[in-house]
Parts: structure tokens; sequence; C-alpha cells
């Protein structure tokens, strides 16, 4: 596999970096792939309108370099477009996920390649990664991954995957968690992600998964996150919590009209009804003001077939899920939502979702 490719010899790999407002570290992360060689990629830069000289930025980091082509589109308010642009022009056969903030493990393609070709080309292959946070003007600090994937070295359906994943807690709805081969997203039109909702990853990864014939977890650590101040996924505005809710509205659609096994409804109701009960979650309450999650949760579960889709949820769901969603309904006719704020803090104890 070497590192030029042409038309008579596609790439392995194509790397997809949707680029917005990262004029700052676009250049370490074309040089994360440039270090990926000899390894055969192309890279599609998708650059969308930003003021802070994120294309010529690009421009002069890929420096001519044949494997790079960089592509410029308007401000969309999400990943979604530049990766579904990706999707329909990449010409690899797996596509890469990176974000225009974020790294790539040195080695990981080489790696991901041999055991793509080892295991008859699954649909997904599943990855690790590493978390790291910025401090204003100090170093990154690197805090490791989240619990690592059960099952590595197996190859399993995608139903399996999922419901596993789901179960362990090791699920992540990250689109760059995975790499994926190209004709299995490309081939299915339902598999591209909603153009400039963001937080698009958590109503895409189920639906690519259940669609997914063979899912191979690899155990490799693939990508470097970088969480940051300012960046999409944590900015905080109300129209981030309508996406969120938004793809809450998606999920139940998905659940309605897919023939999940007992074991994923089961997993998959735990982790949607826990999504719906972040709106009375302690850190909801302080992001969002108590006016706004009334109204978008309420718009959530009069919206059409949403209330029946969710008390199917609630059958399938755990205990302690059952116990505070049937509550949460009080809240379609009673405002109490500082009642039901209290009662999240006793059942789910205030912290993150464990599984």
């Amino acid at each position: 596999m070497s590192g030029h490719s042409d038309e008579k010899d596609p790439p392995f790999f194509s790397v997809v970096i949707p680029a917005c407002g990262v004029g700052k570290y676009i250049a370490a992360t074309v040089e994360s792939v440039k270090k990926q060689s000899p390894v055969s990629f192309e890279t599609l830069i998708v650059c969308e309108e930003s003021a802070d000289g994120t294309l010529e930025n690009a421009v002069a980091a890929t420096c001519n370099d044949q494997r790079f082509q960089i592509v410029s589109l308007p401000r969309s308010g999400s990943a979604s477009v530049s990766r579904n642009y990706g999707m329909e022009h990449a010409r690899g056969k797996y596509l890469v996920f990176l974000d225009g903030d974020d790294l790539l493990e040195p080695g990981a393609l080489m790696e991901l390649a041999r055991l793509a070709e080892a295991n008859a080309y699954p649909d997904v292959i599943a990855c690790e990664y590493v978390n790291w946070g910025e401090r204003p003007g100090a170093p990154s600090v690197r805090y490791g991954g989240e619990r690592p994937l059960r099952h590595v070295g197996r190859t399993l359906s995608g139903v399996e995957a999922l419901t596993e994943a789901l179960e362990d807690g090791t699920y992540r709805s990250a689109t760059w968690r995975n790499i994926y081969r190209t004709e299995f997203l490309r081939g299915d039109s339902n598999l591209r992600q909603i153009p400039g909702r963001r937080h698009q990853d958590d109503e895409w990864t189920p639906r690519v998964f259940y669609a997914a014939k063979r899912v191979f977890i690899s155990g490799v650590v693939l990508y470097h996150y970088l969480k940051r101040a300012g960046s999409v996924t944590t900015i905080v505005s109300t129209s981030s919590m309508r996406d969120v809710s938004a793809n809450i509205d998606s999920a139940l659609k998905f659940y309605k009209a897919s023939d999940f096994p007992p074991r994923l409804k089961r997993a998959f109701a735990h982790w949607q009804l826990y999504a719906v009960s972040k709106f009375f979650s302690p850190a909801w309450k302080q992001l969002y003001p108590l006016a706004e999650r009334r109204k978008e949760f309420r718009k959530l579960m009069l919206a059409h077939g949403n209330l029946l889709g969710y008390l199917s949820l609630i059958v399938h769901g755990r205990a302690r899920d059952i116990v505070f969603s049937g509550a949460v309904l009080f809240a379609l006719v009673v405002p109490c939502f500082p009642l039901m704020e209290k009662v999240h803090v006793l059942i789910y104890g205030g912290g993150r979702m464990t599984l």
C-alpha cells in the first residue's frame, strides 16, 4: 500500500475532515494524516465558511500534496454536510471521519487496513480513542479514553455490536469512533447525516450499526479527541437543546419503524429514556432556562406518534427508567419541572449516565 494513488489505483482510505472555525488546529490535524504513510489514502478537507483563516491554513498545511483535496462550502451549522459530501465523493475503500481540531493516532490506519483485509472487509470497524482537554495558556492534557471496548478481535452483526455496547457501557455515538466501508454507507441513502443538525451522531450511529451486516471490534486506538471551549459540541444555546430534542424525535421514529430483537429493545430504551430525562437533569437545569426546557419537552412529547413511542420505550426500560419516565408524564399536564429535577437526582444520582 503506497502513499500515492490515482484513478486506476484507488486509495484504501478516504479521510474526510470537516473544517469550520478551526484555523488554530487544522495544520496539526493535517500533519497527523500525513504521518499515516505508507498506507494509501486520500483526504477531503471540507472547509465551511470561517473567519479565522481555516481555509487559508488548510491550503498552507497541505502544501500541494496530491493526497489532499480542499473543498469550500457555505456554513451549515454542523459537520453533517461535510461528512455527507465525503460519503458521496470518496474513492477509498474505507471512510475515516476526522474533525478539523482532532488528530489520528500514528500508525493507526496501517493497522486498520491490515485488520480489514484479515477479516473480509467488514462494514464497520470499531476503534478506541483518547480524550484531550485544552487548558488556556498551557499544554493540552491527555486524560484517557472511556470504558474500553469488549469483544476485541471478534466480528459481530451490527445489531449484536450495538446491543453489546449499549449493555456494557462502551457505546459512544461519535461518528469518528469507527471507520466505515465506503460502499456500505454510500449504498444506503438513509445513512446520510441530517444537514445542519448538531449532535447528529446521537441519531445517526444507531442507524448505521442496525444496518451493518458485520462489525469488527478492533481495539485499535484511532483517534485523539480534543474537547475545547467554543467547539460546536460545547457551545450552549437553546438551538443546541432543540437539536438534541430533534435527535430524540428521530430516535423515537427509528425505534417505531425498526424490528429490534428483545435485548436491543431493552438496551435502546434505556439509552433513549435517559436522553429524555436530561430535560430534568442538574446539568441542563444550569444550561437552559426552565421555560425553554418545558416548552421543548412538551413539543417533543406531543409531536405526532411520539407519546406512544415514548410509552413503548417505558415498557421495555429498566426499573429506574420506568419509575422516572412514568413520573415524567405528569410534566405534560402539571408544571412540576422543579420536582422532577429533584427526582432525577434521587434516581440517577445527578451524574452522567451509566449503562
